[in-house]
């Protein structure tokens, strides 16, 4: 399919992201959270057309209400725990926004081991991917590499950051997952 061609049969959002979940689907092996916040609480309003991102929380790990659209650990030590995170779009506008403001994926790029961005195929172009990024086409049967992500270490994750991805992973059904508003100050749970 050439370039900037979309078709409906590839799927929605959801679907790409349920397929990841299928690419690391033992959880033996493997925590995979979609839907993650960076950190926990609240308080980081962010106006676009005011000031960029970075220029209103310099430190990419303090923006705790972003989210990325998937992350994924590996739970083997052998494997030296790599950490994938996922930047899904399903159209061409959506993913030129996102390279306007690359600020945008700081984040997200600080806490993987591997960022790539999720696509249907020939959405984007290998070409078009920036240098510090990998890109996943999915079709209706599987994913695969297109072009992969290079390796990179980040800082040690902070608390707030584990604490999103353990509230994720203990009520994943919770429509407020790490959203939701905490007990009412006083109460011993």
């Amino acid at each position: 399919m050439p370039v900037g061609k979309t078709s409906k049969t590839y799927g929605t959002e959801a679907d790409l992201v349920e397929a990841l979940r299928t690419r690391h689907g033992d959880p033996r092996q493997w925590v995979f959270v979609p839907r993650l916040r960076v950190g926990a609480g609240f308080g980081q309003v962010i106006r676009w057309r005011d000031r960029t991102l970075a220029e209103q929380v310099p430190n990419p790990l303090d923006r705790v209400e972003q989210t990325i659209d998937a992350w994924a650990m590996d739970l083997w030590p052998a494997h030296n725990f790599r950490k994938f995170a996922y930047e899904v779009k399903v159209s061409r506008q959506d993913f030129f926004r996102e390279l306007e403001h690359p600020e945008k994926r700081e984040a997200a790029v600080m806490l993987s081991n591997y960022f790539f961005f999720v696509t249907p195929p020939g959405l984007v172009s290998v070409l078009e991917v920036p240098e510090d990024c990998g890109l996943l086409y999915v079709t209706s049967t599987r994913c695969y590499t297109a072009k992969a992500a290079p390796r990179h270490q980040g800082p040690e994750p902070t608390w707030a950051f584990i604490s999103s991805v353990l509230r994720r992973e203990v009520a994943p059904s919770d429509p407020g997952g790490a959203d939701a508003d905490p007990p009412p100050a006083g109460q011993v749970l």
